[in-house]
């Protein structure tokens, strides 16, 4: 398929397919990047749509800039790839997976887009936060003291983040959703993601087997029949 590198406002991106009135953008998670959109792209350029990804804050090209992977980062450059979208589509959608979904919400509260496609998302990070400082025994009075505490998860937890997270629950959401849910998801917790869509009204399919992570051959199968099912022409 065709595939164009490109800055958008400062942002290495990536437009897949060709140029259509429907556009998918691609939101990924930590530890991924622009290219790992490929094989959703290639199953919505049937059904007519082009797709932009784009590399995150401290990910892909972008792995040694200052810029970090904190919200507020990443609302604004969700929001710089969103305006570009409409510049060229009239119907944007979006797909994001992980940590991207949660970036999503923020960045989306207030827009209803055409429809959201979430693969293993993270929904409530003050949750998964407070569950880390749970496990590794940290306070809410340490964090602010030290200012970033390391834990053993790999996870650092930070000060600004930890409070930008606490004033920002997710409390709205208008976006016609669907969501793909591994049973052996360890970051998202079920019951969180049942919650969600109970409130949202959001679609909600279970794999058996699954990971928060899908990468074997039989979830990447799972996955993109999941897609194909659901993007329709």
């Amino acid at each position: 398929m065709k595939k164009q590198y490109c800055y958008i406002d400062g942002v290495p991106s990536i437009y897949w397919g060709n140029p259509t009135e429907k556009t998918f953008i691609s939101i990924h998670g930590v530890g991924s990047n622009k290219e790992e959109a490929e094989l959703f792209a290639r199953i919505v350029e049937t059904k007519g749509y082009g797709v932009i990804s784009f590399d995150m804050p401290e990910h892909g090209e972008r792995i040694n800039e200052k810029n970090t992977l904190r919200p507020w980062n990443c609302i604004e450059e969700i929001e710089k790839v969103y305006r570009y979208a409409q510049s060229i589509s009239p119907n944007i959608s979006i797909f994001a997976s992980s940590l991207g979904a949660y970036m999503s919400l923020l960045t989306f509260s207030e827009i209803k887009l055409e429809k959201a496609l979430f693969l293993s998302p993270i929904l409530d990070l003050q949750r998964l936060i407070w569950n880390l400082m749970s496990v590794y025994n940290i306070t809410e009075a340490e964090i602010m003291e030290k200012g970033e505490i390391p834990t053993p998860a790999g996870i650092t937890l930070y000060d600004d983040y930890y409070k930008y997270v606490m004033a920002h629950p997710i409390t709205k959401w208008k976006t016609p959703t669907e969501i793909l849910y591994g049973e052996h998801d360890n970051l998202s917790e079920y019951k969180i993601v049942t919650d969600f869509a109970d409130r949202f009204d959001c679609g909600l399919e279970l794999m058996k087997n699954g990971e928060h992570w899908f990468h074997t051959e039989d979830q990447l199968a799972y996955f993109s029949d999941w897609v194909d099912k659901l993007v329709t022409d």
